[in-house]
């Protein structure tokens, strides 16, 4: 079993907090639903065994600074498709695994998350891989360059 740490924002906290009341008593300590995560983020981050998120960078590096593998489900209504590109980038330097909101079901969803967390050799593998993709050699210039060279 697992435990579910679920940042849900503002507007979807209430309808997360009936779904906790609707679980068996006994599940109460294992769904968590929070509208933010301020001050525990960093333990939820060293305690996760996967992070479950959409695409934004913000989310990917904080994943990559605590070297967290990440099933990322990129949103599709993002600007720019920005959140696709993101996960698709990262899928091919086999940093994250990724799914697609289109045609995702419960079972597909619950089919996805069980296989990777079985596979404890690939998890650490990806987080390993999406740590050091985030912390090469000079990837603070090298973001700074492209950013002042293309603003």
């Amino acid at each position: 079993f697992a435990d579910v740490v679920h940042s849900t924002g503002e507007k979807d906290y209430a309808r997360c907090r009936l779904a906790l009341e609707a679980l068996e008593t006994k599940w109460h300590d294992r769904y968590k639903p929070f509208a933010f995560i301020d001050r525990q983020l960093p333990y939820y981050y060293q305690t996760a065994d996967l992070v479950i998120s959409r695409a934004g960078v913000t989310t990917i590096a904080e994943g990559a600074l605590f070297a967290k593998p990440m099933l990322l489900i990129p949103l599709p209504s993002s600007a720019g498709n920005h959140q696709a590109l993101n996960a698709e980038y990262l899928e091919k330097a086999n940093a994250v695994a990724r799914l697609d909101q289109e045609g995702l079901t419960p079972a597909k969803f619950a089919k996805r998350v069980i296989g990777l967390l079985q596979d404890k050799q690939s998890l650490e593998r990806m987080g390993q891989s999406l740590a050091k993709y985030f912390n090469e050699d000079e990837a603070v210039e090298k973001v700074v360059n492209i950013i002042t060279q293309h603003g």
